[in-house]
């Protein structure tokens, strides 16, 4: 509908789709829109669960996201806590130029992506972080990334801390891989701003990882800006951002393996 930047719009919502088809012309929304932001499910203090779906976005409208989930849901005594909002993508394959598959600005939410392909552009991050727009107790934000492979040509992650941002965040990866296969300067794996630090290591934000590789970033792995003290080009100083071991990363400088793994 011309004027709205929203293809569906819920709240205080449980909504499960399945095996939907969506294919979407972005240039198209300069007609209605411009160039501002535009999302395809706009879900405020709700639930969102897609299961078996293809989302397709043809064109190179400057901004458009899969899920844009925020706002913060009504009390469920049987939700711990009470306010949590759920997001899921399970075998989904979300594919475009200018496409965020998830901007996250509910400070109160559990994002899942399981068995799914991501595939992006170059102008956005594959997912956003900005600061929630309300507040709830036991704040916290958890991203799961599981038997996940996404390929982009821009950002992977981008965290806005600026208050009140800097919700205690988790970000949990497991059998996933994460691909540039653009490793421009511009292009970061994760792209932080106003985030808290102490000695350059992250505060308020953990990272889990298992089995999961980071392809093709070259030394763009963190970056915080010129006045940030959080900054990674070496597999080591991923690993000192994040407060993790030395055997719990694995980054390699090639987009995609390209040794003979055998047989």
């Amino acid at each position: 509908e011309k004027g709205k930047n929203y293809f569906f719009q819920a709240k205080n919502s449980n909504i499960v789709l399945e095996g939907i088809d969506f294919i979407m012309k972005a240039d198209d929304l300069k007609e209605s829109i411009g160039l501002n932001p535009f999302s395809i499910f706009d879900i405020q203090g709700g639930d969102l669960s897609l299961r078996d779906c293809t989302f397709t976005i043809l064109g190179k409208h400057q901004s458009v996201s899969l899920v844009k989930f925020h706002g913060v849901r009504k009390s469920d005594p049987t939700r711990n806590p009470e306010q949590l909002a759920r997001l899921e993508l399970n075998r989904c394959i979300v594919r475009g130029e200018p496409i965020t598959v998830v901007t996250l600005n509910n400070c109160l939410a559990d994002v899942k992506v399981i068995d799914s392909l991501l595939v992006s552009g170059q102008s956005n991050a594959l997912f956003e972080l900005v600061p929630p727009t309300e507040t709830a107790p036991r704040a916290e934000r958890t991203l799961r990334l599981i038997r996940t492979t996404c390929a982009t040509r821009g950002d992977f992650l981008a965290m806005d801390g600026t208050p009140p941002g800097d919700v205690t965040t988790k970000l949990i990866l497991a059998d996933s891989i994460v691909a540039c296969d653009s490793p421009g300067a511009a292009r970061k794996l994760v792209r932080i701003r106003s985030w808290p630090d102490q000695n350059g290591v992250i505060t308020k934000a953990s990272l889990d990882e298992r089995s999961s590789l980071y392809t093709g970033w070259g030394e763009n792995l963190i970056h915080s800006g010129a006045a940030g003290t959080i900054s990674a080009k070496t597999s080591e100083n991923w690993l000192h951002a994040w407060g993790l071991s030395g055997t719990d990363s694995q980054i390699r400088p090639d987009a995609w393996p390209s040794e003979d793994l055998g047989e």
